[in-house]
């Protein structure tokens, strides 16, 4: 593949990977505000609230960070396409 075209896949794969990072995110916010006002604002201001958020509805609320973790894969791939090679 030319390197134009692998440069171009991984803006691509970049740009959808943050996209649904940040989709997923709203969309558990969203579920913690649907659930109740205090896990909502426990999930947006209070860091580790969202594991125990996400622990308690597993059945309920696994699809949100599913997508979180399939955009940040989809970015790590797109860094991993781009690495630059080190001189020896």
């Amino acid at each position: 593949m030319p390197p134009e075209v692998n440069d171009t896949l991984a803006v691509a794969l970049i740009v959808a990977g943050c996209t649904l990072t940040v989709i997923g995110y709203l969309w558990h916010f969203h579920t913690a505000f649907r659930r109740g006002t205090y896990w909502g604002f426990g999930c947006l201001l209070v860091p580790g609230v969202s594991f125990v958020f996400i622990a308690a509805y597993t059945k309920n609320v696994w699809k949100p960070p599913a997508v979180v973790l399939f955009g940040l894969a989809c970015v790590g791939l797109a860094l991993w396409m781009l690495r630059i090679p080190q001189p020896h």
